[in-house]
């Protein structure tokens, strides 16, 4: 296991949402897409998943990364 802080993070959605509240290395998640037969799902919840987006930085496009980290889609941040 890497320290999450030393490259990309990625997160799982379905249909353009998030579908769960796990991080993971953005590259650790593509792999996990590409290698499902059956349909991909995340390897800690196992709920189901279609896309891997990328944690923007948060440096260069905060809105970005706030939609991207906002699970709720309330424009809120929550646990």
């Amino acid at each position: 296991f890497d320290d999450m802080h030393k490259e990309p993070a990625g997160v799982f959605t379905l249909r353009g949402e998030r579908t769960c509240p796990h991080f993971l290395h953005y590259r650790c998640a593509v792999e996990i897409q590409e290698s499902s037969r059956g349909g991909a799902h995340c390897p800690v919840c196992r709920r189901k998943f279609d896309s891997v987006l990328q944690i923007p930085n948060i440096q260069d496009d905060p809105a970005a990364w706030f939609k991207a980290v906002d699970l709720s889609g309330d424009n809120s941040l929550n646990e």
